[in-house]
């Protein structure tokens, strides 16, 4: 996925299918590294900021498996996550919320492939924005 705002096209994700068992990966592209973050979990209303031992990727890893399970590579929690058998799907289900400040926190989107999806934004989407990742039906 690759948005285009003011004329720039910025990379937001990309999409493999695994062509062995169907597995699909999410990474939420972005170049560099963190040295801290944020943590939050249901049972909270507010976040939290930590600090990393040592500096984790921006890049952020998510692989919904064939049956059901979903990884979320790189975090602290080690919970595991399920969704129903991809198989089994007969409705959406989400599997993650991303928001960033502004299109130009996104990397600059270099190696168009034919493939990947366009979505042109208008000025009216100059602030933040999300975006909702969600397994369906096939």
């Amino acid at each position: 996925l690759i948005v285009k705002f003011g004329g720039v096209l910025r990379r937001v994700d990309n999409i493999d299918i695994a062509n062995h068992d169907g597995s699909i990966t999410l990474a939420l592209v972005r170049s560099g590294l963190n040295v801290s973050g944020w943590q939050w979990d249901s049972g909270r209303a507010d976040f939290e900021a930590i600090a990393y031992s040592e500096p984790k990727p921006k890049t952020k890893w998510i692989s919904v498996h064939t049956s059901g399970r979903v990884n979320f590579h790189g975090l602290l929690s080690l919970a595991v996550n399920f969704i129903p058998c991809l198989l089994d799907l007969t409705a959406a289900v989400p599997i993650v919320a991303y928001v960033v400040p502004a299109a130009a926190a996104f990397d600059l989107a270099g190696n168009i492939r034919a493939d990947d999806h366009v979505v042109e934004l208008d000025s009216a989407s100059a602030g933040s924005l999300g975006f909702e990742f969600s397994a369906i039906p096939a």
